[in-house]
């Protein structure tokens, strides 16, 4: 086992290697090698042809460094492999509108299609709402969120958010229906069945019929999603992404922000008839991400947890699937919670200090994160599966 994985570190760094003087080939001596910020949804393809092999189509912007430039073509590496991008002469080299993405129009427009009339546009925090809900009360709940977010944000990972070119947008509908036509045409989203989503400037959700504390989650998962592409960039693995994310979406919001570090749940009491007679019983059971944790405690005792290195190398649309995200999303979230709220030995400032360097443009992997964090990844996950035990 042990020469298995030495002989797949070999390779990787032979890769790496080549990948590396391919780049310095094209830089030249003393020039740092070319980047290039590619938009979402653009095809990387095996050869420098319209006609040949789909490789990937990237769900969220990214940049990307530059291996080879052929006859308008860019082959750029990204993750473990590498693919070609046709350019049409306006890409951008290392880019400092970088974590400053412009806001999609076309985005913006389709979701705002599925508003009923009349809808109108109103400011919330930082944010422009987009809306066609005219309840009062929701809309305030709503907007104290958005307004207290990119600071809580900023204090809590230690980043600086800074300012969009252009306003991100939130569109809310009063419930899910316009929401799941515009999921069911919209390519970004990678499921059918969220609730919510949030890409290129433009966060898209409905006012749950859950309750306010339910769509106060979803808007701050989703605003975290904008406020992340801003402060970090758009090179993010899927972990670090929704682990964020949620740990502000799983929050309970007493005085209508987020509690961080706390963990919504949510109660529903039924009726149902007893087996074999015709008396009714009343049923409550509880749900939400209290729970979601005691599910991970249980799988641990159990065996049965996903272990760090696999969650923290999970592709995106691996990770949000509807077959994982039950599990991954809360798991995340919690490893982010045992560095940051004193699960950790000096894992706050050792975080933050990871978060800073990746806005900077080191590696986001989880061999960069022990490091900062001066642990070894046995360490991490034994410390976090101990916390995980004891806490839920």
């Amino acid at each position: 086992m042990r020469c298995a994985a030495l002989a797949a570190r070999a390779a990787r760094a032979a890769m790496a290697a080549a990948l590396a003087l391919c780049g310095s080939a094209l830089s030249g001596p003393g020039n740092p090698p070319r980047r290039v910020e590619l938009p979402e949804g653009a095809r990387l393809r095996a050869e420098p042809d319209a006609g040949s092999r789909s490789l990937a189509i990237l769900d969220s912007p990214q940049v990307l460094s530059v291996v080879e430039e052929r006859d308008g073509w860019t082959r750029v590496l990204y993750q473990s492999f590498t693919g070609w991008v046709f350019q049409d002469g306006d890409a951008e080299g290392p880019a400092a509108t970088t974590r400053r993405p412009q806001r999609s129009e076309t985005r913006l427009a389709r979701a705002r299609s599925f508003l009923t009339t009349p809808h109108g546009v109103h400011p919330m925090g930082g944010f422009l709402l987009h809306t066609d809900v005219t309840d009062e009360a929701t809309l305030a709940g709503l907007a104290t969120v958005a307004a207290a977010l990119p600071a809580l944000y900023a204090a809590r990972y230690g980043v600086d958010v800074p300012e969009p070119r252009t306003p991100d947008a939130v569109v809310l509908y009063r419930g899910p229906k316009p929401y799941a036509r515009f999921a069911d045409g919209d390519a970004l989203l990678p499921t059918a069945s969220s609730r919510g989503h949030a890409a290129s400037g433009v966060a898209v959700l409905y006012v749950s019929p859950e309750g306010l504390d339910e769509t106060r989650g979803v808007l701050a998962h989703e605003l975290t999603h904008l406020l992340s592409r801003r402060a970090l960039g758009p090179r993010l693995p899927a972990w670090i992404e929704e682990g964020l994310a949620e740990d502000f979406g799983m929050c309970r919001f007493p005085n209508g922000i987020p509690a961080m570090g706390s963990l919504r749940s949510r109660s529903e009491v039924r009726s149902e008839r007893a087996a074999g007679g015709a008396a009714l019983r009343t049923v409550r059971t509880q749900s939400g991400p209290l729970v979601s944790a005691a599910q991970l405690a249980s799988a641990h005792r159990q065996g049965t947890l996903r272990s760090l290195s696999s969650l923290t190398s999970l592709p995106y649309d691996t990770l949000v699937s509807d077959s994982e995200r039950a599990t991954a999303y809360p798991q995340s979230a919690l490893l982010v919670r045992y560095l940051l709220d004193g699960g950790f030995p000096d894992g706050a400032p050792r975080f933050r200090e990871f978060l800073r360097g990746v806005a900077e443009g080191d590696s986001p992997s989880l061999e960069q994160l022990c490091s900062t964090l001066r642990v070894s990844p046995e360490a991490l996950e034994e410390g976090f599966r101990g916390w995980l035990s004891k806490s839920y």
